[in-house]
């Protein structure tokens, strides 16, 4: 490559220079590296650059420095065990410092230290929360598609930010004890942080700082916060107004914290924040990256608190609002596969009502049936990361690339590219099946982007969740979260090591995964075991009624609304901290009772 891909002058410029550098050069003097250099070629290009150059991993070299890019499961596989030889590169991670270090910017004895801290609040203990929290959260969501008193037909014209409300409401009550309502009435036990209204030595409300703050965050982590305070523009002073107003809120929510624990009287709660002011107790050295102490007698400073309440905040919302998000627009686009997983929920749940849904006796049976695969399969075609950086420190590191010993000199940075990992057929063999021909289009069923193509190999970039599904114990995925009963239940295909990182691997693997599992599940059973999720064709309907017309002409607008879906999924997305779709674009959906579906 002629420069570097994380060159600053070429990361504020690219799309400014591309569209000039193809013309100069054109695509005869090398495909691959051109394209290698364009921010998210890692999404837009999937296992392409690895089959046009012939391997799983390769080195790509340029005057600023090398980088290792690998979608091989086996190599992922040894990179990710081994955390010492191919540590973090925190350096890139400085950004997501802005109210203190914390376990995801930190790596040696300072990494160990937050995560000793961290890991216990997402026991099993807490998944209980999660799970109750996220059946309240999502019985409120679903009621505000609902208007007029119609609950038979209802519309989701923004899941993505009904989800991330959603997400935020349960990370708020399971990581910090704070109830949010979702009309925002205040709740006796947070009235402070729940109401809409601005309480006393505040300019914004909990929800309008916390949500300005995660909209303007790309200026608060890489701009001065003395330039934003001068700065001529209203966006500048709103994100710092926000991340002012956030601090004070998390300072008070500190606390009230100690406040309760001080008086508790017997075991300690097992939220997140207990567990970073308990860490007090239990002093342990630990040392930073740097040499210097995390914070007296090696417990947390009150800045790294904040900074693991700040990052949890945004990793334990965003990422898993996205899964929710994509997979309902999957199931809207796929009606077989959701009449699938509906079948199962009525299986497992027959007819008890939410209020008597356990956590130990169905998580196990979601998580290991349909539920479980399409959360799987959301998560390999749309993860919510697209790839993972890894470097080799300050020495050089042995591989074994297809069979044969490899040198990786020091200082290479390595990316591990989820998106390809997911879609290569070297990692996947029988579950990466000989796509069918398209269906009629006159039909709605669905028909992915890329359904036009002719002889494709394998069907590894649609969506089939069924491709997990499996009945033998020896597959069982371990992307899932362990069975917490002795109940037999089903097993999920498991791909080979490395292959399916949607949550990284190793030691160094999300902490919030079955936190995010389990949200994730009690969503998709809580709304598609009474309701349907369907494409809202109105855009096209011209107000006609679409249960007066043909199915020919019912399915010719469906597939006009799934075009456009694949689009904003394929095309229109883009990754700042996660994958998202951007530039506005919105999927609607129309969400009906069951035995109410048009399609």
């Amino acid at each position: 490559m002629p420069w570097h891909l994380f060159n600053f002058v070429w990361l504020g410029l690219n799309r400014l220079l591309s569209p000039v550098i193809r013309r100069l050069f054109g695509r005869a003097r090398g495909i691959v590296q051109l394209d290698l250099l364009i921010p998210d070629w890692v999404w837009h290009l999937g296992y392409q650059p690895f089959e046009t150059v012939g391997t799983d991993t390769f080195l790509a070299v340029s005057g600023g420095g090398s980088i290792l890019v690998t979608c091989s499961a086996d190599v992922i596989n040894q990179i990710t065990s081994r955390r010492v030889d191919f540590p973090k590169p925190c350096h890139l991670y400085g950004a997501l410092n802005i109210y203190g270090s914390n376990v995801v910017t930190t790596e040696g004895a300072a990494w160990r230290q937050h995560r000793r801290i961290t890991a216990p609040p997402f026991a099993e203990k807490n998944n209980e929360i999660v799970w109750a929290e996220s059946l309240d959260q999502t019985a409120a969501m679903v009621k505000s598609w609902f208007h007029d008193g119609d609950d038979k037909q209802g519309y989701a014209l923004d899941i993505a930010e009904d989800a991330a409300k959603m997400t935020l409401h349960v990370i708020s009550k399971a990581g910090f004890g704070v109830k949010l309502t979702w009309t925002g009435a205040e709740d006796v036990s947070s009235p402070k942080f729940n109401s809409v209204k601005v309480p006393a030595g505040h300019a914004l409300s909990y929800r309008d700082a916390l949500g300005t703050l995660l909209r303007s965050l790309f200026s608060v982590m890489l701009l001065p916060h003395s330039l934003l305070r001068r700065s001529p523009s209203k966006a500048h002073n709103s994100a710092v107004l926000a991340y002012d107003e956030w601090h004070k809120y998390m300072n008070e929510m500190i606390d009230d914290k100690k406040r309760i624990l001080d008086e508790s009287v017997g075991g300690k709660d097992a939220d997140l924040m207990s567990a970073l002011l308990n860490s007090a107790e239990e002093p342990q050295e630990a040392k930073g990256n740097d040499g210097a102490e995390s914070g007296s007698n090696g417990t947390l400073s009150h800045e790294e608190i904040l900074g693991n309440m700040f990052i949890f905040i945004l990793a334990g919302h965003e990422t898993t609002a996205n899964t929710v998000h994509f997979a309902l627009l999957f199931l809207a686009c796929n009606p077989s596969s959701q009449r699938r997983l509906q079948t199962e929920l009525d299986s497992i749940f027959g007819d008890r009502p939410p209020t008597q849904w356990s956590y130990d006796e169905y998580m196990p049976r979601l998580s290991g049936g349909m539920a479980g695969a399409v959360m799987n399969e959301t998560l390999r075609l749309i993860p919510p990361v697209i790839n993972i950086p890894k470097y080799t420190g300050d020495r050089a590191q042995t591989l074994i690339v297809d069979g044969r010993k490899v040198v990786v000199p020091a200082r290479t940075a390595i990316t591990l590219d989820v998106v390809a990992a997911a879609r290569n057929p070297n990692n996947w063999g029988a579950a990466a099946a000989r796509p069918s021909p398209p269906s009629s289009p006159s039909t709605p069923t669905p028909s992915t982007a890329s359904s036009g193509q002719q002889q494709r190999k394998h069907d590894l970039n649609d969506f089939r969740p069924e491709r997990w599904i499996s009945t033998t114990k020896e597959s069982q995925s371990d992307s899932l979260p362990t069975s917490v009963t002795t109940r037999p239940t089903p097993t999920l295909f498991h791909p080979p090591r490395g292959a399916f990182i949607p949550f990284s691997e190793g030691p160094r693997s999300c902490l919030g995964r079955r936190f995010a599992q389990v949200e994730v599940l009690v969503v998709l059973a809580r709304i598609l075991k009474f309701h349907s999720v369907e494409l809202d064709v109105r855009e096209w309907s011209g107000g006609a009624d679409l249960a007066q017309l043909t199915p020919t002409a019912r399915g010719q607008l469906w597939n006009t609304a799934r075009a456009r879906a694949d689009h904003l999924m394929t095309e229109g997305m883009g990754s700042i901290i996660s994958l998202q779709i951007r530039g506005g674009g919105k999927v609607p959906l129309s969400v009906v009772s069951r035995g109410s579906e048009i399609f």
